[in-house]
């Protein structure tokens, strides 16, 4: 399990390279068997895989199964399915029994009632996670609120009352958080404070002449 504030990056028994996000987690054999290499996982994870063609790579995750021949790709197992997939080639099966194949540079989604999706995608917005690079793309303010709480491991309390049309796109590359909240408030002003792991949001104080 890796909890909110933290991303890791480990080898797996194949030499599987794995980039786990915060709030993620990822189970798997002290060894593997000799036909298949077999995990689970929850959250979101950029596996770098090694290539073995006697043994598939098999990520279970909720009612769907991906199947990996050596590849990198970016998976996100949340409250959607998203999979980007960088180089190779992967499959992705449904309970139906139903596969989706991937190619590169193409994404796999699929929401909560199973809608699914192929697109194109960007490479920094999808996995510019695991270099560090915290990425807000026309998000709204309560996806902003939790990617900093998930990004930082705070808690954030806002009080701040924002337009409905609300939404903020920017990239901040290893910078602390008061330097994000700051950022972001340049576009919509608020005061905020900073107290252990809780920061408090709010609209800005005006000044009575």
């Amino acid at each position: 399990d890796n909890p909110a504030g933290q991303k890791y990056k480990f080898k797996l028994p194949d030499g599987t390279i794995v980039h786990m996000n915060a709030e993620s987690s990822i189970e798997y054999p002290e060894k593997f068997e000799e036909n298949q290499r077999m995990i689970k996982m929850t959250g979101e994870a950029y596996f770098d895989v090694a290539t073995d063609s006697r043994r598939p790579f098999i990520i279970q995750v909720k009612s769907d199964q991906v199947k990996v021949l050596g590849t990198s790709f970016n998976l996100k197992n949340t409250d959607k399915f998203e999979l980007a997939l960088v180089e190779g080639k992967v499959e992705v099966q449904d309970t139906n029994g139903e596969v989706i194949t991937l190619l590169p540079n193409e994404m796999l989604t699929k929401d909560e009632k199973g809608n699914v999706s192929k697109t194109e995608f960007d490479p920094m917005e999808i996995f510019g996670w695991k270099d560090q690079y915290l990425i807000f793309k026309d998000d709204s303010y309560p996806e902003v609120i939790q990617k900093m709480e998930a990004w930082f491991g705070v808690n954030i309390e806002s009080t701040l009352k924002v337009d409905k049309g609300w939404s903020y796109s920017g990239s901040y590359h290893n910078k602390p958080l008061n330097q994000v909240l700051d950022g972001i408030s340049i576009s919509s002003e608020f005061d905020y404070k900073i107290e252990d792991k809780t920061v408090i949001i709010s609209n800005p104080k005006t000044n009575n002449l």
